[in-house]
């Protein structure tokens, strides 16, 4: 069983398909996250884990809502290409928690795009000589696709990653390799010759060929990190679920 805690719907504009997040508590006390689209039959995601370990705390089990933040976002920005002006159009919603065990506050924040979401943790500090060590994540991304009631073919539910056969040790400090296809559900069990085994870097391109639902890519990938290690993603053995797993120093 879980308990809810909200549910957040993505932007409306015409000619893109609505989704919505549901935020909740296990029966763990671990926080999840879950993406559908507005067809019952075709989640986007499957209820995952959310988490980040500070100072050997796991802020993502055994916490309280504090707060809850939500506005419309409509901004313009300069980019670069062939056009030289960006806008976007988002729903922000950011959620302060307190950590019962540590007392800790923390914030969960969410942007929902039309086409994509993203989510990010941030801390307060607690004073200003303070410093606090970031010990992992526990960041999960799980996928209906890959599930085993709908068993994957070589020609179906298929992932995009990158790969180097030479300079192994490269693979995960940099975007750079050669793009190859695979079942996603063998990510976690396929050899990779000389490189980490289960590990991928970012980003990560899922193909749900049923063309069930409104999204049948998923990218998975990272963004705005400053001050933080890169993340790359770990292939759970349930052949559906990936972590987050931070980069070495």
């Amino acid at each position: 069983t879980q308990s809810v805690l909200s549910v957040m719907d993505s932007p409306s504009i015409p000619d893109w398909s609505a989704y919505v997040v549901t935020l909740s508590v296990d029966k763990s006390g671990r926080l999840r996250y879950a993406v559908d689209s507005r067809d019952p039959s075709a989640p986007v995601m499957l209820p995952s884990a959310l988490g980040i370990s500070v100072d050997g705390h796991d802020l993502g089990v055994d916490v309280e809502l504090v707060d809850k933040e939500e506005r419309p976002v409509e901004e313009s920005y300069v980019t670069r290409g062939k056009h030289n002006l960006a806008e976007a159009k988002y729903n922000d919603v950011s959620f302060t928690f307190r950590h019962r065990p540590s007392d800790r506050l923390w914030h969960l924040d969410f942007r929902l795009f039309p086409d994509g979401l993203a989510f990010r943790y941030s801390l307060p500090a607690t004073d200003a000589a303070s410093q606090s060590t970031v010990n992992g994540e526990a960041s999960h991304f799980s996928f209906r696709f890959m599930d085993d009631d709908d068993a994957p073919t070589d020609d179906h539910h298929h992932a995009w990653f990158f790969q180097r056969d030479r300079l192994s040790n490269y693979e995960l400090r940099t975007y750079a390799g050669v793009f190859q296809s695979a079942p996603a559900s063998s990510l976690a069990s396929r050899p990779k010759g000389n490189g980490p085994p289960n590990r991928y870097g970012a980003p990560l391109l899922f193909h749900d060929v049923s063309e069930a639902g409104a999204f049948p890519y998923r990218l998975l990938t990272e963004a705005a990190l400053y001050e933080y290690p890169g993340m790359r993603f770990l292939a759970l053995p349930d052949g559906r679920t990936f972590a987050a797993d931070l980069a070495d120093e």
